[in-house]
């Protein structure tokens, strides 16, 4: 599907990512309810692989911490689409089946597109496309305890199954993956505290916004009336220096 509906003028992408249970999904769906702006949300969780046809002894082998379980081609397709205003459709991912649904869900391009995963810093083009990136800090014992309790409810395991991924890959995948990528971001995010966190995002959205428009009247401005006042007095965007008289 190729369908062009609004059309924004350069959408900026952030890449959301932190541990499994760190919160970014629940912070992100905050966020889209607090912040007074157009906002679509991405999942790297619907664009797992999907492992249908295999065994389930064989899916149930699979490492879904690893970069090879995502279709990252599928989701960078995606990403891009999104950035020329064209909607997509995301495929349903049933966990408890390692498997898609072959049902999709309709989105719909918008001004600020979040992507949130716990990958998506290590993947070079996902991290290249991404315009800014936000990493969701929570310690380690917290961040267990919440993905046991919503693997247990949501996808169908047992304590025994989520204890032996947890330390067969979830943590080894974490600090290969995942950790080293948080200094590199644009704004470390406390999940403890979900109502600060909100907030913090929220703002960093409006600046991102407030600096995109600074930026098109600036282009606009100086395009008709280069070398103006307005460009020299901007330490951010200085524009052309005018010849001495």
């Amino acid at each position: 599907m190729n369908h062009i509906n609004r059309q924004y003028k350069n959408p900026q992408i952030i890449g959301v990512s932190g541990g499994s249970g760190s919160g970014k999904t629940t912070l992100c769906k905050e966020v889209m309810r607090f912040c007074n702006e157009d906002i679509a949300l991405v999942s790297q969780d619907s664009y797992y692989k999907d492992f249908g046809k295999l065994s389930q002894t064989k899916r149930n082998a699979i490492n879904f911490d690893h970069t090879d379980a995502i279709d990252h081609k599928l989701l960078l397709s995606h990403l891009h689409s999104l950035k020329q205003s064209i909607s997509i459709e995301v495929p349903e991912y049933d966990f408890s089946a390692h498997s898609r649904t072959g049902k999709v869900r309709v989105l719909h391009s918008a001004s600020i597109i979040l992507v949130e995963g716990i990958m998506l810093f290590t993947l070079p083009k996902i991290r290249a496309i991404c315009d800014h990136r936000v990493f969701v800090h929570v310690e380690t014992d917290i961040r267990f305890i919440r993905r046991m309790l919503r693997d247990i409810k949501s996808r169908g395991r047992n304590v025994k199954s989520v204890v032996r991924q947890y330390l067969d890959t979830v943590k080894p995948m974490h600090n290969r993956h995942v950790q080293p990528h948080r200094e590199t971001a644009d704004l470390i995010i406390n999940g403890l505290d979900l109502k600060r966190a909100v907030k913090q995002f929220s703002d960093f959205i409006t600046t991102i916004q407030e600096d995109k428009h600074e930026a098109e009247n600036f282009h606009n401005y100086t395009f008709l009336q280069p070398g103006t006042i307005f460009g020299i007095n901007n330490p951010k965007y200085p524009g052309p220096k005018l010849p001495k008289p």
